[in-house]
């Protein structure tokens, strides 16, 4: 525009002037101005005759000049330089430079190398001006470069390094390689320098040494510490110890010291570790340490001599520390005492315990204790035993317990059988030693066995009416049955299997015939039955024995008959051998007839079925159509299938076939193909779900919809979840405002967090639970309690000094009256208690000498403010005394009376009756009404009860005792003798009792008392005397003798005398002790028993000792004889066991003592018994004597025997049954034996008598089982034997007997078999028959051969086959054992060919293929591996291959996949490695098969064998995840412009594209790039490949607010993919700071237009901080003039947690009483302070008041309106708002009442209307206020009439309405003027009717007249034209870069600094069209845009703004740089309508 318009002048000029080249000026391309243009015209027509040729000169830019040549460049600016007239005055003079690469200059010298591109550099005007400083580069060669220094060594090669343009530029780093002794390199700690430091190379700077390169490691290095060795400690100056070149050469011996706690040392025994061993140092090794340096000697050291005698050494004497020797020990640290400690013995009556010496006391003897040491025994004196019982021998040694209650007859005494309470029962007969025998504790424990012996019968009886009769004929009985007891019965004799009964004695059966067991013999005869063999057996020997297998015989053959035979079976057609049977072949096979069944097992042909067969029954069928199957189905085997294809996941079935379902359906696997069509269930989104490419997708957060959206259809949307009423959003959900907070309905869910508005209390409010509540009656608060916060308090008013409360306000009390300070005014009312007074009550008591006591009581009239103490004492405490010596009342216990106890001193003197004062002392009390009041003291009288006397108590019932027990009685005198009294004590018996002391005295002394004081009564003890006879309880007499004293009062006295009684301990009685063990034996063992008696006798005892049981032992001697001198002189007696040669175990008997004398006592009495045990030396047993081969013959020639005996004598007959295992070769004779305890010993020989038979059977063998033993002696009865074995020696014709010669069997498996070869008759000569196998692979006889020799013929030679393992599964295998052809010179035998032995091994060889494991196996794709052994179960025939296959080779893969087998190798066990495969996707853990088509072999038992499938499980390792990477240093922008980063990257493949959404959750802090991040899922490489990390960018945002540093998240959208396992993957936010670029500040709000009245109006402003500070921040205020206003506080300090909470300073008027108009004063900020140095000496601004003068003519009423925001435009609705919020700063009286009107306005601009008239009515009486009132406050003049309101008069006032200023100009816009100026006087100048107007107010310009100038008027025109043009186009710029003057919110016009505008009066014309008003609106700071609630409008009349929703609540600053805060600014907008932020 501009440059058009110097065009449009210079037109204008040049039509004014004529054309110049000067004026063209338009030279082209390649063209200067020349030179001198002013004066080059051009011609005279405008703008024709100009050109270049006319104006201009070629310049080096022409086109026409061809340009430099090689070695020259453009000289600079080459349009500037001017050549001539035309193109060819150009040459390389003028136009250009030489380059370096000009071939005129001669190049480089030595120490310099070319620059790299040399045409690029001038040099100058010619070649000569090239130089090496300009064209080259200094090399490190070059002279000028002084080399490397010291630590640096040349780099090879220095010519060929560039350096720079000159020599300086060579630097260490560009010529030198650093070396290790280089200065800037020190090795690092725990290193020291190489020794050849200076010879080791670095790199190419001192960066490049290390400690590896240049430093040995040292022992201070932190990779070593001596802490990793037990027991080390480093040694000193470790970083001076080398260890070598790594931390590894550190060593524990290099480095280390031993302590005393390492491992290779120990302290020895006695010595235990001291406690800080690991700190204490032995040397270099563990071998420095000892057990002086490191143990301390404990109690078990064997340098302590032990614990001394009385002592036992403590249970932890290991453990016990002495001190560092052995030394320190001592019995104090070490020992415990014991029972038996010299300094402990147990009283009288009690005996020490048995193991006194292990019992410990304590510590010392003075711990040990009867209950510890002591037991009382049965020989205590108080405890007899009753009638029917006799007293235990051993009493004394018997142990009752604790005491002597403790004995009781049970416990000392014992029962005899001879008790007159018992009896024996009928059938029995007391035992003869009954007065012997001791029964128990009591005769109840007498028993019939104990006490009786029954009567016995002998063998076969029975008994019968208790009578012993015989047994019947056939029946037995053992002997010893009671007749006592009921009847018993014989046992009848039954006679054994194959026994028969003849007259009534059992019989053998002949041989084939049986009998079944139990015949009675008892009954009569009974015969045996012929053995008939059942199907399938024959007789052979008389026996049936079963056919061999395979062949048959029908049943019936006579076992008593010839032998009989078997005929073998021959199998059918479809018939197989097994086990020797004919089995029908199985279903499936056949088989041709005529298998023997005597021979192998035979097998049938199985059926094989072809492909696309099946078995079904046994039988080959077609497979179904759509199904198929492999061959080589056996039909033998079960039914098998066809394999059906079954559908996939998400398939169907259409026509047999599986297809995909359709997109947004689903079926499950497992459909069949075969069968019919299958649909897909069409996918119903859940709740909360929608469709998003036919897939159910989650709703985004803060979105919901409802369930079944299908997903085959469209892409559905979900809805946004609109939070309720007092509701905010948190976390895309909606969440209830916390306590206290509020907000309003609407806030969507799906946006970013919202926050709820804090309810502020006001004056005289608390929070309670969250909710603001008025204070309570008599308590205030301040206002502004948050009610978000926790609960608050009212200050309680309290009462001072002698107020009460009376509802809830303080009053004084009345006269006579007070109170304490304090009361409660938020209380119930209190009252005022009457004056300090103290009342005292009784005045007159009486006491006792004897204890008679009275009370008084103390009262306070009235509360005491503090404590009251009243001292208490009497005036004679010889007679009476107080219970206190004081008194204490508090306010708490005032009111109750005190009392006090006065009690009578007994002074044993007989003084008669005596007063005294209780003396009340003077209060004292910090209670000045109460203090020093004097109470009424308390007379007293003491009764006297003093008589004179002597007592003794008691003087009867004294108990003593011969065991040392002792009784006590006391003496004492009953008043005080003037003189000693003397009482002499005596005994009438002292051989009973004695007495101690024997004399007593008493002393006059008044105190103290002591021993023999008048007072102390005296104790006597009377001990009881042992006399040791038994004399009984003897009573005896205490003489007390009459006093003696010389005060005739007490002289001759005669005190009673006391009656006591000695217990007897004596009792008569005989102790046995046993002197060794209790145990006899048969073998002669003795025992040594001591006898005494235990009391002495007046006349000598004979004590007769005796055994129950003479069979078991014998005593001697048998009496002893004791006399009063040797009673108690033990005498001993040997018990020795007798043998009695019966086996009956160890028997016990009893040893008693009776005793003989003329001494009743000891008369014929049996006093105890002692139990011993004779120990059994006899065995039952059965002794069993014979030749050790008994042979009988058939002819009975040879008849051998043998003989039976018994080892002990029986206690009962034992009969001996002797039974043949073959009674067809030898018979016993007898055929039992018979042995009683008389003839036991003496052996019954038996003979072996040989039966005759009709076989060669040669020499058999058979046994004779002896027993087992019947007796009723159970130590015989049933004892086995051993059976005898025997031979019977045929007598029939020669040959030789193979048996068997079939039927037997050996198996691979070792199984043996075994046949016998004997003869038939004795040879001539030896003979040999050879043993041969007719297949040695398969079976070998154990011997080659057999010889029988002429002398042993009879042998029987046992020839065992053993199996031979082939390893082959061939079947069960016949052959042959061949016997040969005798070979002997006896003619009879020698043409004798025995029979051959056929049997078959077993085979016991499968063929399979055994793999293991199958199941259980797990790879990974980390390549971990898995392994299989296969192995064959026998050798193949030929070899065996076997493939495996993986199932899926993407998760495995199998080394080697075959495996063969070879017949010579095939035990070998093969190994199939299978290792995981790596994918990138994650897949899970995946589950394939290793499988085998089957083995491929010629062996037709391998061929096809199925393998095992084995299954395996590759595991998974990777997870579908998202690694997010914040920037390490932290994601932090700035509002600056800072940006940082995030990387994010797929953790896995996936098998579709990731999309992941990426966006900041406050944009006005900081925004991303990208805002999609998307990953393909491709294998190809590329920028958007999910393995390659993708970067956001997050750019900080300036806001130009002093938010401080604000926090936000870089938040992730749910990821959208086709691959589930990433899609709505959560991604967790990324924490982002923006840095505030603003200074902290303290903002104060308002500073300006605060109005008060000196009638006490106020005004409030507030304080907060910008920025949390670090520390408290305290700011001071002042008031300027103090006599005009006060503040309500004079600092206000925030901390940490509240720096964002308003504080509110009120400023109140002060009344001055003066007439001195408004005062303008300040409130002064001073410089706060605090520790957080952004806040200390910040400066807050000063805030400017007006005091309204109230002391004029005519009184003002201040009236402050608070008008809200957000009011409609109604005039009706704006006066109900306006109500609301108008606060009348005095309280409208009670009758009146207030109303607003509206005045006229203009509703059409949407302001809130701040013109209100406010009327004031009072009944019958109005009062007028002013027409207008405009601003937050004005004046209120009244009206005529005088009217009184709250105490102020407004005065009557005769003029018109005044107070109310009218408009002046300066309130009209001055950019409203077009002037651009307001009048001069506009601050006076009062607009018409306070409507300003343009004309009013604004100045106009007067026109200025034409310049003369001689220019043309057109030309005027045409400059006027142009500047129009101008205009026109500066406004539309300007109109494109403000754009709309209302601020948009999506394009916020920029807010400029200003102060803020000033009211704006309004249009009260309502006839005009509305003018835009103007108002403010604020960029603002803390006090106007809080946190929480955004900012607000300056100029409230024309501007509403709402708090701006959404906005993050921060009441926090991040660290970061001191905030620089701007001032407020203010932009004016101009609207029309309500704004909202």
């Amino acid at each position: 525009m501009i440059k058009s318009f110097v065009v449009l002048l210079a037109i204008v000029v040049s039509l004014v002037e004529g054309q110049t080249c000067n004026a063209w000026n338009t030279c082209g391309t390649g063209f200067s101005l020349k030179a001198g243009s002013v004066g080059i015209p051009c011609g005279a027509a405008p703008l024709v005759a100009c050109s270049d040729a006319v104006c201009c000169d070629a310049t080096c830019d022409n086109a026409g000049w061809a340009g430099c040549g090689v070695g020259f460049t453009d000289r600079a600016a080459s349009n500037t330089i001017v050549c001539g007239a035309g193109a060819v005055s150009c040459s390389t003079a003028i136009c250009c430079l030489v380059t370096c690469d000009n071939g005129l200059w001669p190049g480089c010298t030595a120490g310099f190398l070319p620059k790299p591109v040399l045409d690029g550099i001038t040099c100058g005007a010619t070649a000569a001006s090239c130089s090496t400083t300009t064209c080259c580069d200094v090399t490190c060669d070059n002279s000028g470069w002084a080399g490397c220094t010291t630590g640096y060594r040349d780099k090879a090669a220095p010519a060929g390094i560039r350096c720079g343009g000159t020599a300086a530029a060579c630097t260490f780093t560009t010529c030198c390689d650093a070396m290790c002794n280089n200065a800037a390199f020190n090795c690092p700690v725990g290193f020291t320098a190489k020794v050849n430091q200076a010879s080791l190379l670095c790199g190419l700077t001192t960066a490049s040494c290390s400690a590896g390169t240049c430093c040995d490691a040292t022992c201070d290095h932190t990779g070593f510490s001596c802490l990793n060795f037990i027991g080390a400690v480093a040694k000193a100056g470790q970083s001076s110890i080398r260890c070598g070149a790594a931390v590894t050469s550190c060593t524990q011996n290099t480095c280390c010291d031993a302590t005393c706690s390492n491992p290779a040392f120990a302290c020895t025994t006695g010595f235990v570790a001291r406690g800080n061993q690991a700190a204490i140092t032995c040397g270099a090794t563990a071998a420095s340490c000892t057990n002086a340096g490191c143990c301390d000697a404990t109690c078990v050291n064997g340098g302590w001599a032990s614990c001394s005698a009385g002592n036992v050494a403590k249970v932890n004497m290991a453990t016990l520390r002495c001190g560092a020797t052995a030394a320190a020990c001592t019995d104090a640290i070490c020992c415990d005492a014991t029972c038996a400690n010299t300094g402990y013995t147990c009283p009288t009556g009690y005996n020490p315990k048995a193991n006194q010496n292990s019992i410990r006391c304590g510590a010392t003897a003075a711990s040990c204790n009867p209950a510890i040491c002591c037991d009382t025994t049965c020989d205590n004196a108080l405890f007899s035993c009753g009638g029917g019982y006799v007293a235990k021998p051993n009493q004394n040694n018997i142990i009752c317990g604790p005491t002597p209650a403790s004995c009781s007859s049970n416990t000392c005494c014992d029962a005899t059988c001879n008790n007159a309470l018992f009896t024996c029962p009928v059938g029995w007969q007391a035992k003869s030693s009954n007065s012997l025998i001791l029964c128990g504790a009591t005769a109840a424990t007498c028993t019939t066995n104990l006490c009786c012996d029954p009567t016995l019968c002998g063998a076969n009886q029975r008994v019968l009416n208790h009578a012993c009769v015989a047994c019947p004929a056939g029946s037995t009985n053992v002997p010893t049955d009671s007749a006592a007891g009921a009847d018993t019965n014989c046992d009848p004799t039954l006679c054994g299997t194959n026994e028969y009964v003849a007259s009534h004695t059992c019989r053998q059966c002949a041989a084939g015939s049986t009998n079944m067991q139990d015949d009675d013999a008892t009954g009569p005869d009974t015969f045996c039955d012929t053995t008939l063999c059942l199907i399938n057996e024959r007789v052979q020997n008389n026996l049936c024995v079963q056919c061999l297998a395979g062949s048959t015989n029908a049943a019936g053959d006579p076992a008593t008959g010839s032998d009989t035979f078997c005929e073998d079976t021959l199998c059918g057609v479809d018939e197989r051998v097994i086990n020797h049977a004919c089995a029908t072949c199985a279903a499936g096979s056949t088989n041709t007839a005529n298998d023997n069944a005597a021979g192998p097992n035979t097998f049938c042909d199985p059926t094989a079925c072809g492909t696309n067969q099946r078995v079904e029954s046994n039988a080959c069928v077609a497979c179904p159509l759509g199904m198929t199957n492999l061959a080589g189905d056996l039909a033998t085997g079960v039914n098998t299938v066809c394999d059906t294809v079954i559908c996939g996941a998400n398939q169907r079935v259409v026509n047999n076939q599986c297809l995909q379902c359709p997109l947004g359906s689903t079926n499950i696997a497992g459909d069949q193909a075969s069968g019919s069509d299958t649909f897909c269930d069409p996918t119903l989104c859940g709740t909360n779900q929608r469709v998003f490419n036919h897939a159910c997708a989650a709703c985004p957060a803060g979105t919901v919809n409802t369930a079944n959206d299908p997903a085959s259809g469209p892409d559905t949307l979900c809805n946004a979840i609109l939070c309720a009423s007092n509701q905010r959003v948190l976390s895309n959900a909606c969440a209830a405002c916390p306590p206290g907070s509020t907000n309003a309905p609407g806030d969507s869910a799906n946006g970013p967090d919202t926050t709820c508005d804090h309810t502020i209390c006001t004056t005289n409010q608390r929070v309670l639970n969250h909710v603001c509540l008025t204070c309570p009656s008599g308590s205030t608060n301040l206002p502004a309690d948050d009610a978000a916060g926790p609960d608050t308090y009212c200050d309680v008013t309290y009462c001072e000094r002698n107020q009460k409360v009376q509802n809830h306000q303080c009053i004084p009390c009345a006269n006579s009256f007070r109170n304490a300070p304090g009361d409660d005014a938020t209380g119930p009312d209190t009252s005022c208690s009457r004056a300090a007074s103290v009342t005292v009550t009784p005045t007159g008591l009486m006491t006792s000498e004897a204890g008679l006591v009275d009370t008084f009581t103390i009262t306070l009239e009235s509360e005491p403010f503090q404590d009251v103490t009243i001292p208490i004492h009497s005036s004679d405490t010889g007679e009476g005394v107080v219970s206190v010596a004081s008194v204490t009342f508090t306010s708490s216990n005032w009111g109750a009376p005190q009392t006090i106890t006065v009690t009578g001193v007994q002074d044993a003197t007989d003084d008669g009756d005596v007063t005294y004062t209780i003396i009340m002392g003077r209060v004292v009390s910090a209670d000045t009404d109460y203090n020093g009041l004097d109470p009424t003291n308390v007379l007293v009288t003491n009764i006297d009860d003093d008589t004179i006397g002597v007592s003794v108590a008691p003087i009867t019932d004294i108990i003593t005792s011969e065991a040392g027990g002792v009784g006590v009685f006391t003496v004492a005198l009953h008043t005080q003798p003037t003189a000693d009294v003397t009482i002499n004590l005596q005994s009438t018996d002292e051989t009973e009792g004695t007495i101690s002391p024997s004399q007593l005295v008493f002393s006059p002394g008044s105190s103290p008392l002591g021993q023999g004081h008048w007072g102390a009564p005296q104790l006597v003890t009377v001990s009881g005397v042992d006399d040791m006879v038994k004399d009984g309880d003897i009573i005896f007499t205490v003489v007390t003798s009459p006093t003696i004293s010389v005060d005739p009062l007490y002289n001759g006295i005669n005190p009673p005398d006391v009656s006591a009684k000695n217990l007897d301990n004596d009792v008569a009685g005989v102790r046995m002790i046993p002197l060794t063990s209790l145990i006899t034996s048969e073998s002669g063992d003795t025992a040594l028993v001591s006898v005494e008696l235990l009391s002495q006798p007046a006349l000598s005892v004979m004590v007769n000792v005796g055994a129950s049981d003479i069979t078991e032992a014998s005593l001697s001697p048998a009496s002893m004889t004791f006399t009063p001198a040797n009673w108690n002189t033990p005498q001993t007696f040997t018990v020795t066991g007798v043998d009695d040669n019966v086996a009956d175990g160890d028997v016990s008997y009893n040893v008693t003592a009776t005793t003989q004398s003329s001494e009743s006592s000891y008369s014929g009495v049996v006093w105890m018994a002692r139990t011993l045990i004779n120990a059994d030396n006899d065995v039952a047993g059965i002794v069993v004597t014979s030749d050790p081969m008994l042979v009988t013959a058939e002819n009975n020639s040879l008849t051998p025997s043998f003989s039976l005996t018994l080892k002990s004598a029986p206690i009962s007959t034992v009969v001996i049954p002797l039974v043949s295992t073959d009674t067809t070769e030898g018979l016993p004779q007898p055929n039992s034996v018979q042995f009683t305890a008389a003839n036991w010993n003496i052996p019954v020989v038996v003979n072996i008598i040989g039966v005759q038979d009709s076989i060669t059977d040669g020499l058999t063998n058979f046994a004779i089982n002896i027993g087992p033993a019947q007796s009723a002696d159970d130590k015989y009865d049933a004892l086995p034997v051993p059976p005898v074995t025997a031979y019977c020696a045929d007598d029939d014709e020669a040959g030789v007997i193979v048996s068997p010669t079939s039927g037997i069997n050996t198996s691979e498996a070792g199984v043996t078999a075994w046949f016998t070869i004997r003869l038939g008759s004795q040879p001539t000569h030896d003979l040999t028959i050879g043993l041969t196998s007719s297949d040695h692979t398969e079976g070998e006889p154990n011997v080659p051969q057999v010889v029988f020799q002429e002398s042993n013929w009879q042998h029987i030679h046992t020839v065992t086959v053993k199996g031979v393992q082939d390893r082959i599964a061939d079947d069960d295998i016949m052959y042959d054992i061949i016997t040969s052809q005798v070979s002997t010179l006896d003619p009879v035998y020698s043409n004798i060919d025995p029979p051959n032995v056929r049997l078959y091994n077993i085979n016991d060889d499968v063929a399979s293929i055994v793999v293991t494991p199958t199941q259980g196996l797990r790879t990974s794709e980390t390549g971990s591996k898995a392994y299989v052994n296969v192995s064959l179960t026998s050798q193949p025939t030929a070899n065996v291959v076997i493939r495996f296959f993986s199932s899926d080779t993407s998760e495995g893969r199998l080394d080697p996949p075959e495996v063969t087998f070879t017949p010579g190798s095939w035990e070998d066990v093969r190994t199939v490695t299978i290792t995981g495969v790596q994918d990138a996707v994650d897949d899970g853990d995946m589950v394939f098969k290793v499988t085998s088509s089957g083995a491929i072999s010629t062996d037709p038992r391998y061929s096809m064998l199925a393998v095992p499938e084995i299954t395996v499980l590759n595991a998974e390792d990777d997870v579908a995840g998202i690694t997010v990477t914040p920037n390490p240093a932290g994601v932090f922008t700035s509002e600056t412009g800072n940006t940082s980063f995030i990387t994010v990257v797929l953790n896995t493949q996936p098998t579709g594209d990731v999309t992941i959404p990426v966006s900041s959750s406050d944009v006005s802090e900081g925004v991303v790039s990208p805002s999609t991040l998307l990953f393909t899922s491709g294998a190809a490489m590329g920028i958007n490949h999910w393995g390659i990390p993708q970067t956001i960018l997050v750019t900080g945002v300036d806001d130009t607010e002093a938010d401080g540093n604000i926090p936000y998240l870089i938040n992730f959208g749910a990821v959208m993919s086709t691959d589930a396992r990433y899609a709505n993957q959560r991604i967790a936010s990324v924490s982002a700071w923006n840095t505030d670029d603003d200074e902290a500040k303290v903002v104060v709000n308002p500073t300006t237009g605060h109005t008060i009245g000196e009638s006490g109006l106020f005004s409030t402003f507030t304080v907060v901080l910008s920025a949390q500070p670090t520390q408290p921040v305290s700011c001071g205020m002042s008031v300027s003039d103090q006599t005009e206003a006060t503040l309500s506080a004079t600092k206000v300090t925030f901390g940490t947690s509240d720096w964002s909470v308003l504080q509110t300073v009120t400023i109140t008027g002060v009344d001055d009483n003066i007439l001195d108009d408004d005062v303008q004063l300040s409130v002064v900020m001073a410089p706060c302070v605090s520790a957080d140095f952004r806040f200390n000496n910040v400066d807050p601004p000063d805030v400017q008041v007006t005091n309204i003068d109230m002391d004029s003519s005519g009184a003002y009423l201040l009236v402050t309106l608070s008008l809200p925001t957000g009011i409609a435009t109604t005039e009706d609705a704006l006066c109900k708002a306006t109500m609301s919020d108008v606060s009348l700063l005095w309280s409208v009286p009670q009758g009146y009442i207030t109303k607003c009107r509206v005045a006229p306005s203009s509703p059409q601009e949407g302001t809130t209307h701040d013109v209100v008239t406010f009327e004031i009515h009072q009944i019958g009486n109005k009062l007028t206020a002013c027409e207008t009132l405009r601003g937050l406050s004005d004046k209120i003049r009244a009206a005529p009439n005088q009217v009184t309101i709250a105490g102020r008069t407004l005065q009557e006032s005769t003029a018109t309405v005044v107070g109310c200023s009218n408009v002046k100009c300066t309130a009209f816009g001055v950019n409203q003027c077009s002037s651009n100026t307001l009048v001069d006087d506009a601050a006076t100048k009062d607009c018409l009717n306070n409507v300003c107007t343009a004309a009013t107010c604004c100045k106009t310009q007067s026109p200025s007249s034409d310049d003369d100038d001689g220019i043309p008027w057109w030309v005027w025109l045409v400059v006027a034209l142009a500047a129009l043009c101008c205009f026109l186009v500066v406004a539309f710029l300007l109109f494109k870069m403000c754009g709309s003057n209302t601020p948009a919110e999506n394009n916020p016009a920029p807010l400029r600094e200003e102060e803020p505008s000033k009211e704006v009066p309004l249009l009260e014309d309502e006839g005009r069209a509305s003018t835009k008003v103007p108002y403010s609106l604020y960029k603002h700071e803390p006090e106007y845009s809080h946190p929480r609630y955004g900012p607000s409008i300056h100029n409230r009349a024309e501007g509403l703004i709402t708090p701006r929703p959404n906005r993050p609540s921060h009441s926090f600053a991040p660290p970061g740089p001191p905030r620089d805060y701007a001032n407020p600014l203010s932009e004016t907008y101009y609207s029309a309508q309500p704004i909202a932020y």
